[in-house]
C-alpha cells in the first residue's frame, strides 16, 4: 500500500489521493479485503497500463520525465500480492487519474485453500534446457524419490506442457540458446493458469536478485548439487500439501 500510495504522490500535482477499504466476498462466497488508492493525477493510456506491472517497466520511458525509479516497485507488489493468493489491478483514464487495487483473501482458510481439494500433489517436474545431460542429471537425483522428470529443450512446449499438467515445479536455465530465459519465466508468470507454479532456476551466472523480481520461486548455481534441489522441491511438495 505505501509503494501505491508513493506513486500516486509522484504522479498527482493536484487534486486529491484518497485510500478506501472494504470487506467483499470473492466468486466461492470467501471473505476478501479489497484496498484501493485513489488519485486524480495524470492517468494512464489502456497500452500503458498492459505493462505496468511487468519487470523494469515505466510509463514514462522519455528522456524529459520528472520522476525516477527502477521500475520494480509494482512488480514486486504483484509478486508479494499474488503469493498470499490475491491480485492487484489498475482502472485509470488519461485526465482524470487512476485507481490501484488489491484483494486479499480475509481469512486463514482461503489463503490455505488448495486450488484442487480432490487433485493429490503432483509429483512431476518440468525442466527446462538446452543441455538433456543437463536433464539427464535432474533425473538421476530425483526419479529414486519417485518424481517424474520431463526434460524440454523448446521453451514453447515447455510453457504448453505446462499449462496443461500443472507440475509440481519448474526448472529453467536461463541461458537457452533458442531463447531468452527471462521472457519465458515471465510469459510463465503473467499466465494466469502458470503463474502459481514454483519456477527453480538452475543457472551459471548469479542474477538471484532479478529472478526475484521476476517471480522465482528459488535460484540454484551450476554445477547443481543433488542435495540442493532436493532440500528445494521437498520444501514445495510440503508446501503445496
Amino acid at each position: 500500500m505505501l509503494n501505491l500510495v508513493s506513486n500516486a504522490a509522484k504522479f498527482t500535482d493536484q487534486g486529491s489521493i484518497t485510500i478506501e477499504a472494504e470487506r467483499q466476498q470473492d466468486h466461492q462466497n470467501n471473505p476478501s479485503l479489497k484496498i484501493s488508492v485513489i488519485d486524480t493525477g495524470f492517468g494512464i493510456s489502456s497500452e500503458d497500463q498492459k505493462k505496468l506491472f511487468l519487470p523494469f517497466s515505466q510509463v514514462d520511458a522519455s528522456p524529459t520525465r520528472k520522476t525516477g525509479g527502477s521500475g520494480l516497485g509494482l512488480s514486486i507488489c504483484r509478486h508479494l500480492i499474488e503469493m498470499h493468493n490475491g491480485e492487484i489491478g489498475v482502472v485509470s483514464e488519461i485526465g482524470v487519474g487512476s485507481t490501484f487495487y488489491f484483494v486479499l483473501p480475509a481469512s486463514h482458510e482461503s489463503i490455505r485453500a488448495p486450488i484442487d481439494a480432490e487433485r493429490p500433489p503432483s509429483k512431476t517436474l518440468v525442466c527446462i534446457d538446452s543441455d538433456l545431460e543437463v536433464t539427464q542429471l535432474y533425473k538421476r537425483y530425483l526419479m529414486p524419490y519417485g518424481y517424474e522428470i520431463l526434460p524440454y529443450t523448446d521453451p514453447e512446449k515447455a510453457i504448453q506442457a505446462v499449462g496443461q499438467m500443472r507440475p509440481l515445479a519448474i526448472t529453467l536455465d536461463i541461458a537457452l540458446s533458442n531463447a531468452d530465459g527471462w521472457a519465458v519465466l515471465q510469459k510463465l508468470k503473467n499466465d494466469s493458469t502458470t503463474w502459481s507454479i514454483p519456477v527453480i532456476i538452475c543457472s551459471i551466472k548469479d542474477e538471484q536478485v532479478k529472478a526475484a523480481t521476476y517471480g522465482a520461486h528459488s535460484y540454484l548455481l551450476k554445477p547443481i548439487l543433488e542435495e540442493d534441489l532436493l532440500n528445494i522441491i521437498h520444501s514445495i511438495e510440503t508446501s503445496s500439501r
